[in-house]
């Protein structure tokens, strides 16, 4: 239990014990050293071998599930649906549950995927220019090359300046029986605007390694 500012007192989730507990066993002087461990940072270490993929957490303080929460697109809504998604939300908190945590992620953005399609098409292009001897193809090729190279530049500035963002819900259970049961109870008090998304197996993996390794462009 811990005091909010209010003076009323709020349930711990497992994933704040987790942390309490990392807190206490670490010396005054390592406080502050960054956590190097994914059950450090979440109190995980497994999956349930099950179709849902539940994670395991450390300590056994049961278990846990990631789901995302897409966004809603505010800027393309009409004015007078605009109100509808506060009120949704606004719902949803007035029955918050505790066992339930909702984080934002912001890892580096990365582009490496574009990257890589335009080196081919810059190494391809300069290759068909290398055997063109046709002046206005070879005008056409070299305009191309510029085009690449900004587009080249541009997804390079991008991985520096941007952070890519993501919210995610967290829901805890004692049990594999009683975390399915309160994954439901989410699902039905969502909405047309407010949806969540549970992850696959392979998106948990990746999400988890990310929260690890804040810096890695490589995901």
């Amino acid at each position: 239990m811990r005091k909010t500012s209010n003076g009323a007192v709020k349930p711990i989730t497992p994933l704040g014990q987790a942390r309490q507990v990392e807190q206490a066993q670490v010396k005054p002087s390592k406080q502050f050293k960054k956590w190097r461990s994914v059950e450090q940072l979440l109190g995980y270490k497994g999956f349930t071998n099950d179709d849902y993929h539940y994670l395991v957490l450390a300590h056994d303080w049961g278990y846990a599930e990631i789901c995302r929460i897409p966004g809603v697109g505010l800027t393309a809504l009409p004015d007078n649906v605009l109100s509808q998604p506060t009120q949704e939300f606004t719902e949803f908190l007035q029955r918050y549950d505790p066992d339930w945590s909702f984080i934002a992620t912001q890892f580096p953005a990365t582009t490496a995927q574009q990257q890589l399609s335009l080196n081919h098409d810059y190494l391809k292009v300069e290759q068909a220019l290398v055997n063109c001897h046709d002046d206005q193809q070879r005008q056409m090729l070299t305009t191309r090359l510029r085009y690449i190279n900004e587009s080249l530049q541009i997804a390079t500035a991008v991985e520096k300046t941007l952070k890519s963002q993501e919210y995610l819900a967290l829901i805890f259970g004692d049990t594999p029986a009683e975390l399915t049961e309160r994954v439901a109870t989410l699902f039905q008090r969502q909405g047309h605007y407010l949806r969540f998304e549970p992850l696959g197996l392979d998106r948990k993996i990746k999400f988890l390694y990310s929260l690890n390794n804040m810096n890695d462009k490589k995901i």
